[in-house]
């Protein structure tokens, strides 16, 4: 096994990396992009639903291709889907663990490192953003 490092940033990339602290063993998951072929109908449509703009026969054209490319994915087989491998990781540092705070505007428990202050309320950050 070849020693890789491993990168906490978000790459837009559909791979996951499991590790196993302590003997730097991981496990390296990458989904394959034929695994979910491209389906230019559904994008068309889908493109439309997000604009408001499709009919009602579309949108139920687009439900039956949608479950049609879910079932197609649960059915498959791990290995045409995913390209799985054993890998040897340095693990990255153990996050600080923080206290959690209610957030007063929704009620959602959050990270107090990740709260601010409106008015004399604790906020999370998509609620200071109202």
């Amino acid at each position: 096994m070849e020693k890789e490092t491993l990168y906490s940033g978000m790459y837009g990339k559909h791979v996951y990396t499991f590790i196993k602290r302590g003997d730097s063993k991981g496990l390296r998951i990458a989904l394959k992009p034929q695994s979910d072929p491209v389906d230019e109908r559904h994008l068309e449509i889908f493109k439309k639903l997000q604009e408001n703009s499709a009919t009602d026969e579309e949108v139920n054209e687009f439900r039956n291709l949608h479950e049609l490319k879910t079932n197609n994915i649960l059915e498959a087989p791990e290995n045409e889907l995913f390209d799985i491998e054993d890998v040897s990781i340095e693990p990255p540092q153990k996050a600080q663990i923080f206290e959690t705070v209610v957030c007063d505007e929704c009620g959602e428990g959050v990270m107090s490192s990740r709260v601010t202050t409106n008015n004399n309320q604790n906020v999370c950050l998509p609620c200071s953003k109202k």
